[in-house]
């Protein structure tokens, strides 16, 4: 299904998120779901607009990448606390 999605994207020229814009979903998801914790939609926005793929190395691109295919990964970088100071 996601990938659906993105080839969607892709041809309507938006392009898909980056690994590290997919992980900003990703822990608005887990701050919301786990934390009680919302992230305001410009939070959102400038968390994508600032792991997009023109600002960030390939290097993080790629280190997103790999916490994406660990169920857990930020479980286990972020605790509710961490997500409460943050945000």
């Amino acid at each position: 299904m996601r990938a659906l999605f993105c080839a969607l994207f892709v041809i309507s020229q938006v392009g898909c998120a980056s690994p590290c814009q997919q992980l900003c979903a990703e822990l608005a998801d887990y701050a919301s779901d786990t934390c009680g914790v919302s992230f305001t939609k410009d939070e959102e926005k400038a968390c994508r607009e600032n792991f997009s793929r023109k600002n960030t190395n390939p290097d993080w691109q790629e280190e997103c990448a790999e916490s994406l295919d660990t169920l857990d990964a930020i479980e286990s970088e972020w605790s509710c606390a961490d997500v409460e100071e943050y945000f």
